[in-house]
């Protein structure tokens, strides 16, 4: 038993490290900087301390649309597993979510969640949910056992977070708002071994 917490920590510190050598690809360090003084400057100069209470901004050139969600145009996108968690959706439903940042383009580090209902609150297996899992899992980590495969596992062990993969997005109307779901996963073009993309 010991020695199975000790393969998972080391596979969720492994993962760890594979989302921040992927997380320092979005950090824009030339545009912002923390002077010895605690305070943010821009390319501009000071705008205000660390803290937050001395910020000082230009609300006139703000567009108010910008805080209107937008969801990201219809393609095919380059992106990284930024998360997957194995829980319950508000319903009581058992549900896989995986989570992905976009990697290029305008819309990078954008994040886009899906989820796969496999087992519902009434403890009916959800088929549709179950393959679409079966899917993004083969897709993300190929190497992965389908025999036994346990959800929860999978989300704790981490495997599937760094990995690259391409995310098929369509715009669709729930709820009276746009949103953007997923239709397909697939292997990234780049196929980045280091960080644990497809072989």
């Amino acid at each position: 038993m010991a020695r199975e917490q000790q393969r998972r920590m080391a596979k969720s510190k492994e993962a760890a490290a594979r989302k921040r050598a992927q997380e320092d690809d979005f950090d824009d360090e030339d545009d912002f900087e923390v002077d010895d003084d605690n305070f943010l400057e821009d390319d501009d100069g000071e705008i205000g301390s660390g803290d937050g209470d001395a910020l000082v901004f230009d609300l006139d050139e703000v567009d108010e649309r910008d805080a209107e969600f937008r969801p990201v145009p219809p393609g095919t996108y380059e992106a990284i597993v930024d998360d997957v968690r194995w829980g319950q959706s508000q319903a009581g439903n058992d549900m896989m979510t995986f989570v992905f940042k976009l990697t290029e383009g305008e819309n990078k580090g954008r994040t886009i969640y899906d989820f796969a209902v496999v087992r519902k609150k009434d403890n009916t297996i959800d088929q549709r949910g179950l393959a679409k899992m079966k899917k993004y899992v083969t897709r993300i980590t190929p190497e992965v056992s389908l025999s036994g495969f346990r959800p929860a596992d999978y989300a704790e062990d981490a495997d599937a977070v760094g990995r690259s993969c391409r995310v098929k997005l369509r715009v669709q109307t729930q709820q009276g708002e746009r949103r953007n779901n997923v239709t397909d996963v697939l292997p990234s073009r780049g196929g980045d071994s280091d960080s644990g993309g497809f072989l």
